[in-house]
């Protein structure tokens, strides 16, 4: 879908220079500021990239390209590979070039209100009545974790027109045809209707693969900053079933890693269901299990039925095909949506990270300590405020919020109430328990590892995700 996104945004810059030349300055700066902003956040804008090609190229025939595809992704008809992605491109700018202006604005009008119909029905149809499988899905961590993020509940049996999670590697007795999301992984240990064991190793570093699939699962990707899943097996597809998420091999093949027939979708790794990274992954799987009570996946939907409304209007109203009222109108919704996308995070949680996290698999740094609290026993989840425990990537800075646990990595900066502290780079060893300890510079005092003002905690180590949670957290 990236590629696909690259096609269209490159076919569409030889166009406005060969339409506008070096006079239209206002088009080109219009272009760019879409184009730019859609190649930092490929998976979300990939529409909105193309409304703004039809707005600031004036070339209104080519929206038909976005629309089409936008159709075909409502219908489950999705490309799977780069081959296919272009194809179809190239067929529908071939259409596009034979076809009458108006028969093309005809399609445009109809496509997009079926497109439309599509995105609120499915929307609300979507219900979050998923249920685990008790006996067979407790195998990483702790499974309330997974619980709290996805809002599933765990039974030990199930109930007609329910959704089930349950792992197939584990010799699951539900049915495929009982609804919900069957899980394999690498203990599969014979050949599957949907698999088979040969494994399926994930490149590294995941947040630099490219997938193509449904664009709901590449915004939530792109939102949680990877995919992390580690080895999986191989998918097969099956006649009738839809490719929902897949990674390219190459040009021409890939494979599947997530497919969906009737109501039900089947994974290849039990990594994207896992709790014990489902803090890494927590748009990911509220996009997988149909979870609507989060912000995103409705904005998401919100932004796409309000991105087709106005192609319609841009196709109806005739003061809106002028340059300027349209650019105004979409760049004023283009923005919107990026402040949405920058600034919508997860609320409540007990976990404050301030830095990105890049490797779910780490075991010792900053990227590893959501993993190795849940490991200890503490179903805390990553969030912003209210949180217990905040936790300092480093070289980053930090304000504190109210939490009673302050972990910092060497060369990050806390700003505590009135006391400015400052992790120094000096590995210490272990120092007060604390391993791979480092200094921490408050007010002029130095402490080795471990200081407490009234009844906050401050830890400074090089490898936080070692600490000995229990002895702090209660």
């Amino acid at each position: 879908m990236e590629l696909f996104h690259i096609v269209v945004s490159s076919h569409a810059a030889l166009s406005l220079s060969y339409n506008v030349g070096k006079k239209d300055i206002k088009k080109t700066i219009a272009f760019s500021t879409f184009f730019i902003i859609s190649l930092l956040y490929p998976s979300l804008f990939l529409l909105w990239g193309c409304v703004a090609l039809y707005v600031t190229i004036c070339c209104k025939k080519y929206i038909l390209i976005p629309t089409t595809y936008w159709i075909f992704e409502c219908l489950g008809v999705l490309p799977s590979t780069y081959l296919a992605v272009c194809i179809i491109f190239t067929l529908v700018v071939l259409l596009i070039h034979i076809t009458h202006y108006k028969i093309i604005t005809y399609c445009t009008i109809g496509i997009c209100s079926c497109t439309i119909f599509c995105e609120v029905t499915n929307f609300l149809q979507s219900k979050n009545d998923v249920i685990i499988e008790n006996k067979e899905y407790n195998v990483y961590g702790q499974s309330l974790t997974f619980q709290r993020i996805s809002g599933c509940s765990i039974d030990s049996s199930y109930y007609a027109k329910k959704r089930v999670i349950r792992n197939k590697s584990y010799g699951t007795t539900i049915s495929d045809d009982v609804p919900g999301i069957v899980i394999y992984d690498v203990d599969l240990k014979e050949k599957d209707t949907f698999a088979n064991p040969r494994k399926l190793q994930q490149r590294v570093p995941w947040n630099s693969q490219l997938y193509l699939g449904d664009q709901y699962f590449l915004e939530s990707i792109s939102a949680d900053g990877a995919l992390f899943s580690n080895i999986g097996i191989t998918l097969n597809k099956q006649p009738n079933s839809i490719n929902l998420l897949s990674r390219p091999i190459n040009f021409i093949s890939s494979v599947p890693l997530i497919l969906k027939k009737g109501e039900t979708l089947y994974l290849n790794d039990s990594d994207y269901t896992s709790s014990y990274i489902a803090n890494y992954q927590k748009n990911f799987i509220q996009e997988l299990v149909g979870e609507r009570h989060n912000e995103r996946p409705i904005l998401m939907r919100l932004i796409n039925v309000i991105c087709l409304i106005i192609i319609l209007l841009l196709s109806f109203c005739e003061i809106l095909r002028h340059e300027m009222p349209s650019i105004i109108l979409v760049l004023s919704c283009f923005l919107g949506s990026i402040v949405l996308f920058v600034f919508n995070k997860q609320e409540y949680g007990e976990i404050r990270m301030v830095g990105k996290i890049k490797n779910s698999h780490e075991n010792s740094s900053f990227d590893g300590v959501p993993k190795t609290i849940n490991n200890a026993g503490f179903e805390y989840v990553i969030g912003v405020s209210d949180a217990k425990i905040l936790v300092v990537k480093e070289g980053h800075k930090a304000k504190w919020k109210g939490e009673k646990l302050i972990v910092a990595e060497p060369n990050s900066i806390i700003e505590l109430k009135n006391h400015k502290i400052a992790i120094e780079e000096m590995p210490m060893g272990v120092k007060n328990e604390i391993i791979d300890s480092r200094r921490i510079n408050m007010d002029n005092d130095v402490f080795e590892g471990i200081c407490k003002i009234d009844s906050i905690t401050i830890i400074g180590t090089g490898s936080p995700a070692k600490i000995q949670w229990k002895r702090f957290i209660r």
